[in-house]
């Protein structure tokens, strides 16, 4: 018999209301995450032969995601093992929110939906091979778990649809669906055409039961789009052109307060990478501008009317940061005291207040803006600790 458990309260079905409004969280099955295996790992913030390992996982795997206001959430190491945490005020201080049932050195992916609700998946490791998955609603307080049919393919890759009604990217760009809150699960097959050998990466969905799934294609850049909360899906070929054997990195597109809706594709080629904006309208997409940057890992946030982007490569020792108030239409580079090496994540607000997040000395780093050109570095100031955050439920 399979059943789902939750920490911290008892069992709810997840509301229509809330999975339509807040989008987006996956089911699993019935294991607690509690009774599944800990598997062996490198520790984040270790030292010796483990920090090139650590830093690779911190990379990958550290997140910070402003949802609203001044509300936000970050997945970091917090020694040895990760932690979840919740902002209220715009960085200044944290709660640890982190789902209590499994080891979590192997780093977890965050999918930050509303001010409220939020799921993380566990990162496999080791001989593991399915990702545990917690889901809350409640800022925190309690976490619904359970475990995918495989492992997620990283951070933004769960969404619901409403009800019991579960949608998960799985690593190797599988698409899964539940219709029974993760009892069981079905593939979903994505439309192809347009000649776009693409593989999905992330999810999101918006007002009025619109939803993307990003994409990495070869050749060209697209989205899949679906306009009744995941029902169908079709895929939309996006205005760049890219060479026949370059991939292109889509984001799901998002709403800014200007109206538009705007995609980011990251396509690299000579000189470094090339950040597209594509924006939505009169039922078409169009490139609204681009900005080449460093070659190397490139992170990317938008909210509001403002879209910033920052590479991580380039053999620079310190951070720049390119930011448009337009929409992505036009470019200005601002520079930062923030070494390059230590960033992992970026966020902004639709205020202006952005966060970055890396590793200092092998330890969480956070630089908080209230305008761009003025970044601070502080610490992640801690409350409510859970003491562990793993181990069995």
């Amino acid at each position: 018999m399979t059943r789902r458990r939750t920490f911290g309260g008892s069992p709810r079905r997840l509301s229509g209301a809330a999975a339509v409004a807040a989008l987006a969280v996956l089911g699993g099955f019935a294991l607690a995450v509690g009774r599944l295996p800990r598997p062996p790992g490198a520790a984040p913030g270790g030292a010796g032969r483990q920090v090139s390992t650590a830093r690779r996982l911190a990379l990958v795997a550290e997140t910070v995601a402003l949802t609203g206001g001044e509300t936000g959430w970050a997945t970091l190491p917090a020694g040895p093992f990760w932690r979840v945490v919740r902002t209220t005020d715009g960085g200044r201080s944290w709660r640890d929110v982190t789902p209590v049932g499994a080891a979590t050195d192997g780093g977890l992916d965050l999918s930050a939906i509303t001010p409220a609700v939020a799921a993380v998946a566990y990162r496999p490791d080791g001989y593991a091979r399915r990702s545990a998955f917690a889901v809350t609603e409640d800022a925190g307080a309690r976490w619904t778990v359970g475990v995918l049919p495989g492992a997620a393919a990283g951070p933004a890759s769960m969404a619901v649809l409403g009800g019991d009604r579960l949608l998960a990217i799985l690593g190797g760009g599988r698409v899964v669906v539940s219709r029974d809150g993760g009892a069981s699960w079905s593939p979903l097959h994505l439309p192809r055409g347009h000649g776009l050998p693409c593989r999905p990466l992330t999810v999101r969905f918006g007002p009025r039961a619109a939803g993307w799934i990003g994409a990495a294609c070869r050749g060209r850049a697209a989205v899949w789009a679906t306009t009744d909360a995941g029902a169908s899906w079709r895929l939309e070929p996006l205005p760049l052109e890219v060479a026949t054997r370059t991939r292109s990195t889509t984001s799901v597109p998002q709403p800014l307060t200007t109206g538009a809706i705007v995609a980011t594709a990251l396509a690299s080629g000579t000189g470094g990478q090339q950040l597209t904006v594509l924006r939505w309208g009169g039922g078409r997409w169009r490139r609204a501008g681009a900005v080449r940057l460093a070659r190397g890992p490139v992170v990317s946030a938008a909210a509001g009317a403002q879209v910033w982007a920052a590479s991580l490569g380039g053999g620079v020792d310190r951070l720049s940061l390119e930011r448009s108030r337009d929409g992505g239409a036009r470019w200005r580079q601002v520079a930062t005291t923030i070494p390059s090496a230590e960033t992992a994540a970026l966020s902004v607000a639709a205020s202006g207040l952005g966060l970055l997040v890396g590793e200092g000395d092998h330890q969480p780093r956070l630089w908080r803006s209230g305008r761009v050109a003025a970044w601070r570095s502080q610490p992640f100031v801690l409350k409510g600790i859970r003491i562990p955050p793993y181990g069995q439920a």
